[in-house]
């Protein structure tokens, strides 16, 4: 799930016009380019029928959480998202959270069995520039996807029961490129804390 500097701006944008979403903004107080057409994508307009909000994902995460994950970045004020993912013909909508600080971006997306409209399904991810594989530690099915390509980027995607979540970290697209192992142990602190709320 990946989202361009450009995304960003127009979301903040849309954000200050569209009264629903502001009223979510102003709800997440806590601190916080383009995807392959194979990986999920989140779209801060679009809107979805999780029973998990954007606000409480936000307040959920808040600064606490990343702080633990991804110690001595400060980032900034959360933007909640919300839009579509898809693997193998499968298409579900997402509710997420995301951060930005100059170091790093997180996004965190996650959805339900009402979010599956032919009902819940735990697909593989697919990605066809990345690595993946699977991670025994978390939930009932996971996997690792790993990009090492402007700077990097990691992906956790779990499912649990019928909760979908997926925990994305990028570093500075022409910065240096971020630690594998890192960012990995970082993501796996998010997504046992989206799974145990």
């Amino acid at each position: 799930m990946r989202h361009s500097s450009m995304a960003g701006v127009r979301a903040r944008t849309l954000a200050l016009l569209v009264v629903p979403l502001a009223a979510v903004l102003t709800a997440c107080s806590s601190g916080a380019s383009t995807p392959p057409s194979d990986e999920p994508s989140t779209d801060p307009a679009s809107s979805a029928p999780s029973t998990t909000t954007e606000a409480d994902l936000c307040s959920r995460l808040g600064q606490d959480a990343l702080g633990t994950a991804l110690p001595g970045i400060d980032f900034e004020a959360p933007l909640p998202t919300t839009g579509t993912a898809g693997w193998q013909d499968v298409e579900w909508t997402t509710t997420g959270c995301r951060w930005e600080s100059p170091e790093r971006v997180v996004d965190v997306d996650v959805a339900d069995a009402s979010d599956f409209p032919g009902g819940f399904q735990c697909v593989e991810p697919l990605a066809r520039v990345a690595e993946v594989s699977e991670v025994d530690s978390l939930g009932d099915q996971a996997w690792w996807i790993w990009n090492d390509f402007q700077g990097g980027e990691g992906t956790i995607v779990a499912c649990q029961a019928e909760q979908w979540v997926s925990v994305e970290i990028r570093g500075d697209r022409s910065g240096p490129l971020i630690d594998e192992e890192e960012t990995r142990a970082a993501a796996l602190v998010i997504a046992r804390a989206v799974l145990s709320g």
